[in-house]
């Protein structure tokens, strides 16, 4: 019998706390994983995607929230990472990276997320870019736009809400300039919201939702002015993840930006030797300068 702490009595059915807050360990089986009981180990993360190359693009933690990643310029570096996004509904494009392939001896263009109907619209100019960020951007027209591949409304898709955001030049700085097609089943003109304008590029915003389960979709742009404007820096996500894109030089996969998730990017400027000399942040107010520096190169080496 095991007395009673702070009584003056025992009883026989008290219980016997001598080895008691112990357990029996059962250690896990890493030379077989598969043989590990799910009820007593639970995996933190579970990749459920991967890219050609074999790098993780897709994956879903304890809690069924998903995260995915996307890696372009010829497979080797992200250019979009999202919290609570799957890959199918993730997308961003920058017009930076313009891949060109020969069939049957006619060339065929891509870019990361969209193949152009007419390669002319491509703009790009290192010397005098019309971009709002890197050198490159998409024209669109009242009858030739920018698509996204489309995706798929499987069930972690069906009950969201996407939201896609452009940047835009309108040269006729008409009130209006783009309209945004929800394309699937059916056609569907979604509201087009503008959110903050820098310089002569223009912030917008458009969402779908009420999606098919299973249903194909895709995003498709058009010019609502009756002509020409430009498009850049193109991305599409659920409006409850987090997502931080990335704009590279493709030559040397040097960093000119990074977009936050509200859509507003972060600028890097590098001098002819390649090295950092400023950051500079898009508001809403305007671009701010963040950091500045300047590298002093002796011309004689002193003791």
């Amino acid at each position: 019998n095991a007395p009673i702490v702070g009584g003056s009595s025992e009883a026989a059915s008290e219980r016997n706390y001598k080895n008691a807050g112990t357990f029996t360990m059962r250690f896990f089986n890493w030379a077989d994983p598969a043989l590990n009981s799910p009820s007593n180990w639970i995996n933190s993360t579970t990749v459920t995607g991967y890219s050609r190359n074999g790098d993780a693009v897709e994956e879903v933690d304890a809690l069924g929230v998903y995260s995915a990643v996307k890696y372009g310029y010829n497979n080797m570096i992200p250019y979009i990472v999202a919290k609570n996004s799957n890959y199918d509904g993730l997308k961003y494009e920058s017009f930076e990276n313009m891949y060109v392939y020969n069939f049957a001896g006619t060339n065929f263009y891509h870019f990361e997320e969209f193949t152009p109907a007419v390669q002319a619209q491509y703009i790009r100019s290192l010397t005098a870019p019309i971009a709002h960020s890197g050198v490159g951007s998409y024209k669109v027209t009242p009858t030739s736009g920018f698509q996204f591949y489309p995706f798929t409304a499987d069930s972690r898709l069906a009950n969201k809400t996407l939201e896609l955001k452009v940047w835009v030049k309108d040269p006729s700085r008409s009130g209006n300039p783009i309209d945004i097609q929800i394309v699937g089943p059916s056609i569907q003109y979604a509201y087009v919201e503008k959110v903050a304008q820098t310089g002569e590029w223009t912030l917008y915003r458009a969402l779908g939702n009420n999606f098919i389960n299973n249903s194909s979709y895709y995003f498709k742009i058009t010019s609502a002015t009756g002509s020409d404007v430009y498009i850049d820096d193109v991305r599409q996500q659920p409006t409850d993840a987090k997502a931080t894109a990335y704009v590279y030089d493709p030559a040397t996969f040097r960093l000119l930006t990074s977009f936050d998730d509200q859509h507003f990017g972060l600028f890097y400027r590098y001098n002819g030797e390649g090295k950092l000399i400023s950051k500079m942040v898009e508001t809403e107010k305007g671009m701010k300068t963040v950091t500045e520096q300047q590298y002093n190169t002796p011309l004689i080496t002193r003791p």
